[in-house]
């Protein structure tokens, strides 16, 4: 209970913060990437929810990069929910060490991560920087996907955390790059729908993680191989991401043009 009071505290601050900040112009930014922040900006219509529905529905590149950042918060939620049982049960640590080397490296390693993931995407290397992205958000996650399955063939507890704070480093690299994906693919009328189904998507995700973890730990008798099932959806992930590369550069394109 201490704990969720703590936790509070940075939320209040953040919510009074959030409440002085001046809404931007919709659409502003995508103007000025196309060169054209100086014409009007369009008068603001809202559209009904099919309408909308219709018009992102074809959008190939929110499907995969929606698609692996779904699969990644099921497979992340179920890993990072387990693993202080895990520690425990497997390795022999107590309540408060099992805690603080499984949460405390997560956390560690996914902000850690996101951080790198930003400034990854700030300078591109070769493609478009929506291809760019894509690469980096897809590539972390396969990366992670490496560090976890060497955690899990971990037989002592200090590789074990070592590998999961490499997992949380490597998979965060798609929450900054694959969430701005969305936004370079979506026409500024559309956003609020796509991150909201992006979001939707994504807590099932979060949700279903740690139920099939143990259901399988359960069927098997063992945390540990009810874990492995994850491995290949963050597979799945990387690959979904990789696969958005020949769209995004398109996708992306076609909303500046609408806004130009």
């Amino acid at each position: 209970r201490g704990a969720f009071l703590v936790m509070a505290i940075p939320g209040v601050v953040v919510a009074v913060l959030m409440s002085r900040v001046r809404e931007p112009e919709r659409g502003y930014a995508d103007r000025l990437a196309a060169g054209s922040a100086d014409t009007p900006a369009p008068e603001a219509t809202t559209d009904p929810m099919p309408v909308q529905l219709r018009r992102v529905a074809p959008i190939r590149t929110l499907w995969f990069t929606g698609g692996a950042l779904t699969v990644m918060s099921l497979a992340v939620g179920g890993l990072t929910f387990w693993v202080p049982s895990l520690l425990q049960r497997r390795f022999g640590l107590g309540e408060a060490a099992a805690a603080s080397a499984g949460g405390g490296l997560t956390l560690i390693g996914i902000v850690g991560g996101t951080l790198v993931g930003s400034l990854l995407t700030r300078r591109t290397l070769f493609s478009t920087p929506s291809q760019w992205r894509v690469l980096v958000g897809g590539t972390g996650i396969l990366l992670g996907t490496a560090a976890m399955a060497g955690a899990l063939a971990s037989e002592s507890w200090l590789p074990f955390t070592v590998l999961l704070t490499v997992f949380g480093f490597f998979t965060a690299w798609a929450i900054p790059t694959l969430t701005s994906c969305v936004a370079d693919v979506l026409a500024p009328r559309d956003r609020g729908l796509g991150y909201g189904l992006l979001q939707i998507a994504a807590t099932v995700g979060g949700a279903v993680g740690p139920l099939l973890v143990g259901a399988v730990s359960d069927a098997y008798g063992s945390l540990t191989t009810g874990m492995v099932p994850l491995l290949p959806l963050l597979l799945i992930g990387g690959v979904l991401a990789l696969c958005a590369y020949p769209y995004v550069s398109p996708d992306a394109q076609r909303v500046l043009d609408g806004v130009a």
